[in-house]
């Protein structure tokens, strides 16, 4: 990848076992030979983020906007149970080509997203049962591409409205329709 000096790769643990998480995948990159950039939180979280109880999932958006305050234009997130079994540059392949790059989740949106955040985004429940729900274990934003920047911005502007806010298991206050299991919180956000 041309753009590898751009590039970067974040992630934040706090608590419990994240922290061992986030020093697995480091040496795991570094054993696979990534020489790129890595911008990692330990213990402790980035700058400007609120507490991952007050908005939950935050830290992935300021892990974000710290790459995007230094300069960086491919940003790739990996969560703390990450580790690479490959060099990561073929990710960056795909993040410039495409403007981002995420998996899914084997669910959809009726099913991962509570009502409070449909009624939001102005998606129906039958919308949302036609819409594939994205994991956000792994998400790589290209901030150059229009696409991907036009993603991270809705991403981050719904968890500014705080619609990660919710729970990961059956709640009936969150829905009562039966196609609901649970609120993915960040999940749901960037999959909206």
């Amino acid at each position: 990848m041309e753009n590898i000096h751009k590039a970067v790769i974040i992630s934040c643990g706090v608590q419990g076992w994240y922290g061992r998480g986030v020093s697995r995948l480091e040496r795991s990159l570094h054993f696979e030979g990534w020489s790129g950039d890595t911008i990692f939180y330990k213990d402790e979280y980035p700058p400007n983020c609120p507490n991952h109880n007050d908005v939950p999932y935050y830290f992935k958006i300021s892990c974000f906007e710290e790459a995007i305050r230094r300069g960086y234009t491919h940003i790739l997130w990996c969560d703390a149970s990450m580790w690479s079994v490959r060099n990561p540059v073929k990710l960056f392949d795909l993040i410039n080509d495409q403007g981002y790059y995420f998996f899914s989740s084997g669910y959809n949106l009726a099913q991962s997203v509570n009502d409070r955040a449909l009624e939001v985004t102005g998606v129906t429940r039958d919308e949302a049962e036609g819409a594939t729900e994205w994991a956000s274990g792994l998400v790589g934003i290209n901030m150059e591409n229009p696409d991907g920047k036009a993603l991270y911005d809705m991403w981050k502007e719904y968890m500014d409205l705080g619609l990660s806010k919710g729970v990961k298991h059956q709640n009936k206050d969150e829905s009562q329709d039966p196609r609901f299991l649970a609120h993915r919180q960040d999940q749901s956000c960037l999959s909206l």
